[in-house]
């Protein structure tokens, strides 16, 4: 089941069970469904907790299954529809014959109970649902939404949490727009789209119910005070000062308090430096259009071809791999201009003898990659050679340092000590930068980031050095922290390629 077929029918399943996980586990693994085990029906419990993974109300679920006793009794307990199915098969235990006690009218010709359908004996094929994105494979880790509201709500209905900036919405809905806001509750998060994006926001976005809205400011407000909220963290880095106050009297005449500190921030910060295995396979995904552009190029670099002309290429092959467009405007730097780090691709015509540093990333289902590339036009001087050998090893030494707990800043140090020392002062930028929703996340390789190594942190290795108005070379990969070291998910050779 794809996310295209969720969209055509609209639903999303989970299996609630009072087995055990062991039990419940293999069957639910088997067609790609998240699971809730020792749910205690019919209390409430399961049921809740089902709901708040699923990102819905209560009105908005619908609890299917074939005994009246924990599955119609505890969807009503919850305010929740429900349908109560038919076995196929004749079942004889205490909870069935109580089930078929209520159809057949009961005591007093008492029917089934209040808020359900009866579908008799129907076999239903699996493909009419669409099913949640399977648990990591380790079932520890939770949607995006989920992680949010318990490091910052933690199951009380007096606070909130507000996203209103594009990368962050996207993040944690799965849905790019250009406006809007994700509220994050401790019964549910809230994804408010204006007109443009409302319809097609209720078919792709996930982990979320959809609402549209005419203002909203009026709209937080009003599903505010209706969850009893009184107090709601704010995004300070992305409001303006205008953004902020408008929303912040919204809240006040909701009875609610807005939280202007980085609090918020801190969290999302914090949430997005650790990618799950799904965002990894993404950014794997979209490293390798980058590396196919890198093969691609190769055969293009030729004298008089133009800086301009190779950035292009270089996009052009990209999105016809199937990108979105570029994580970054591309650098393409030859000759002179490579001393300049971030150089913008001019109409310099190749030369022989020149080195062309490249860097370039594709922007692939929201998530990016970043690599660079130096090679040399034709064969390269001593010095030259002496200059690329320098960075591969100081690029090369990153690999053997990075650890978990290992400070970013010890990382940036092994690397800026192997070319200071016969190159002061070429090298002064950080050594890299978090890659993910955004081409620069947290943490980075600086003297300034103290933040431990961690398992799942995606990081840029990217060592250079820079020759004023003669030329510069930079090799860069991303690596992945592992458990026991890191990996790298760039696959371009790294030796000097001369053409």
């Amino acid at each position: 089941m794809g996310e295209s077929h969720w969209g055509r029918t609209g639903f999303r399943l989970i299996i609630v069970s009072n087995n055990f996980k062991k039990r419940v586990g293999p069957f639910a693994a088997r067609f790609g469904l998240d699971f809730i085990s020792f749910a205690c029906k019919p209390f409430p419990y399961g049921y809740l907790k089902a709901r708040r993974r699923l990102g819905l109300r209560c009105r908005d679920c619908a609890i299917v299954g074939d005994q009246v006793f924990t599955d119609i009794v505890g969807a009503n307990l919850c305010g929740m529809k429900s349908v109560l199915l038919t076995p196929i098969e004749p079942e004889e235990g205490f909870t069935f014959r109580l089930r078929r006690f209520f159809r057949a009218g009961g005591a007093g010709e008492a029917g089934p109970p209040q808020g359900h359908s009866a579908l008799r004996g129907r076999r239903f094929p699996l493909d009419i649902f669409t099913f949640l994105p399977r648990k990591e494979a380790d079932g520890t880790m939770k949607n995006p939404v989920e992680r949010l509201a318990d490091k910052l709500i933690g199951g009380d209905s007096q606070k909130a949490a507000l996203l209103v900036s594009g990368n962050n919405r996207r993040y944690f809905t799965q849905f790019p727009s250009s406006a809007g806001a994700l509220l994050v509750t401790a019964e549910g998060a809230y994804l408010l789209m204006d007109f443009r994006y409302e319809e097609a926001a209720r078919y792709k976005a996930k982990y979320c119910t959809v609402m549209g809205f005419t203002s909203l400011p009026e709209k937080v407000g009003e599903l505010v005070k209706s969850h009893g909220v009184k107090q709601v963290y704010m995004e300070c880095e992305e409001l303006s000062v205008a953004q902020a106050r408008t929303l912040e009297k919204a809240l006040q005449r909701a009875g609610a308090q807005a939280v202007l500190d980085d609090t918020l921030d801190e969290a999302v910060r914090e949430q997005r430096m650790i990618k799950s295995p799904e965002e990894v396979k993404k950014i794997e995904a979209s490293q390798e259009i980058t590396d196919a552009a890198f093969q691609h190029i190769l055969s293009y670099i030729k004298e008089g071809v133009t800086e301009r002309e190779l950035a292009l290429e270089i996009e052009f092959f990209m999105r016809r791999q199937g990108a979105e467009g570029n994580a970054f405007d591309p650098i393409v730097a030859a000759g002179k201009n490579g001393s300049q780090c971030h150089a913008v691709p001019s109409d310099y015509a190749l030369q022989k003898g020149d080195f062309i540093t490249m860097d370039t990333g594709a922007l692939l289902d929201g998530y990016n990659s970043d690599m660079t590339r130096t090679v040399a036009l034709g064969k390269v001087s001593d010095e030259q050679r002496a200059v690329y050998e320098k960075v591969l090893e100081a690029h090369l030494a990153v690999f053997g340092a990075v650890k978990p707990g290992v400070p970013c800043c010890d990382v940036d140090k092994v690397a800026r000590d192997i070319i200071e020392k016969d190159y002061p002062g070429t090298f002064g930028h950080g050594l890299g930068h978090g890659v993910g929703f955004q081409i620069h996340e947290w943490p980075r390789f600086s003297r300034l980031d103290k933040t431990p190594c961690a398992e799942g942190m995606v990081i840029t290795n990217e060592p250079g050095i820079y020759v004023p108005a003669k030329y510069g070379v930079r090799i860069e990969d991303m690596l992945l922290v592992t458990a026991d070291g890191c990996r790298s998910l760039t696959k371009s050779p790294k030796e000097l390629i001369e053409l």
